[in-house]
């Protein structure tokens, strides 16, 4: 599940396809009427992958989708464009949106962290050969730094303002 806050949107991953809700703008009547009406009203769904979807990501005006086929896809919030933009050799395990930079950060099971630019542009490897599958991305926007986990446990540290240096495990 996926919330833009931004434009009031909610986004749910499906087997191969995302599909949009609206918040409805009298939420504040129906939840101050106790009724068991949905306050998100059915907008548009659109296929993004051949298999389930288990990761979403968003930024501004687009929606990141990882899929058990190993594929990241794109699309806008109104679903008008939307486009793989990488196939990665094993599964994706993470992502994380930078609002500031606007760029899409992935880490995989091989052990692998990728960049990608808002509109889906390989920008290249932060950090590969990571001796565990990347389980956790955490982006600290203020101090630019990257926090990420592997499957072993470990905790590392990545300056992405100074040439993606490691600062420690």
């Amino acid at each position: 599940v996926y919330f833009s806050n931004d434009l009031d949107i909610i986004v749910l991953g499906l087997d191969s396809e995302i599909a949009t809700f609206d918040l409805l703008t009298k939420i504040i009547n129906i939840v101050s009427d106790n009724t068991d009406q949905c306050p998100f009203e059915f907008r548009q769904r659109c296929k993004m992958h051949s298999d389930r979807i288990h990761l979403l990501a968003g930024g501004r005006r687009w929606i990141y989708t990882a899929s058990f086929d190993r594929t990241v896809c794109s699309a806008t919030l109104d679903i008008t464009i939307n486009k793989q933009i990488s196939k990665h050799q094993t599964a994706v395990s993470t992502m994380s949106f930078d609002t500031l930079i606007q760029n899409l950060i992935v880490g995989d099971t091989s052990g692998v962290i990728r960049t990608f630019s808002a509109d889906g542009m390989s920008l290249g490897p932060i950090a590969e050969g990571l001796e565990g599958s990347v389980t956790s991305l955490f982006y600290d926007q203020s101090l630019r730094l990257l926090w990420f986990v592997l499957s072993n446990g470990t905790i590392n540290l990545i300056d992405i303002a100074h040439n993606n240096s490691f600062l420690g495990d």
